[in-house]
């Protein structure tokens, strides 16, 4: 979150920043939702295939295959369903339209920036301030409300700290691009 702070920052003076406030926030939301779906085994984030396969291969005494974490798209999937009831005070994120289409076009451009093949790209970057603000509240959520991350209080005030200061950012450039020819 760091770093999508510091690139935001940035965006206004210099678009092209958003790339990596793209690349920043995708790896944050990955890694929260990792967090709040990870279960005592560990089985919980992983490609539900080699999650079975390791599962099997402990079963029999063998060694088990390397393990891959999920795609983000599916664990997506994952914090909005029973995946999230790992313990008593659990919720599941109930998302909606909004958080479903902020996810998968931050998945979507994360990917063209990171996997991209030679081409000329343009993206309306007033369009990203809405699908960052909609990442950040299931952050939110994922972080102090599913009940599955466990924070000191120094962590918790950390967080959301950066979650307030990403919110300025993206009203300060929600406001900066309503003012822009």
């Amino acid at each position: 979150m760091d770093m999508t702070l510091v690139c935001l920052k940035q965006v206004r003076e210099d678009p092209y920043y958003w790339k990596w406030a793209v690349v920043a926030l995708h790896n944050s939301l990955q890694g929260f939702m990792v967090c709040a779906l990870s279960d005592a085994e560990g089985y919980n984030v992983l490609k539900d295939r080699v999650a079975a396969r390791i599962k099997k291969a402990k079963e029999k005494g063998e060694k088990p295959p390397p393990p891959e974490l999920d795609t983000f798209l599916n664990l997506y999937g994952k914090v909005k369903s029973d995946r999230m009831l790992l313990g008593e005070k659990s919720r599941v994120f109930r998302g909606d339209a909004e958080k479903d289409r902020a996810i998968r076009q931050l998945n979507r451009l994360r990917n063209a920036f990171l996997h991209f093949k030679q081409k000329q790209w343009h993206t309306d970057v007033k369009n990203l301030p809405p699908v960052f603000s909609a990442c950040l509240q299931i952050i939110h959520f994922l972080f102090f409300q599913s009940g599955n991350i466990q924070a000191d209080q120094e962590e918790r005030q950390r967080v959301s700290f950066l979650l307030n200061q990403l919110k300025e950012e993206l009203r300060l450039t929600a406001a900066y691009y309503e003012t822009s020819p």
